[in-house]
């Protein structure tokens, strides 16, 4: 049995996708701009996210279930 490959296929259903997705707005470049923006922004979210050690993600996730933000103090004025 042969299966595809389905990396390779879900990144040629997404840049297709883009290519009709930039080619309906192309009359609207102002949305053009806006869609793109979120995109790239989403995309450096995702890439942050993924390249962040498992470590430091449960590190911080069990100090904050505690209380401890790891910053220092801090007081009122009165």
């Amino acid at each position: 049995m042969s299966s595809l490959p389905l990396i390779p296929l879900a990144e040629a259903v997404v840049f297709t996708l883009g290519c009709a997705g930039i080619q309906a707005l192309r009359n609207h470049a102002l949305r053009l701009t806006q869609v793109l923006v979120v995109t790239v922004f989403v995309a450096v979210l995702a890439i942050a996210f993924a390249m962040t050690p498992d470590d430091e993600l449960n590190a911080a996730a069990n100090a904050t279930a505690v209380g401890d933000t790891g910053m220092p103090p801090t007081f009122a004025l009165p």
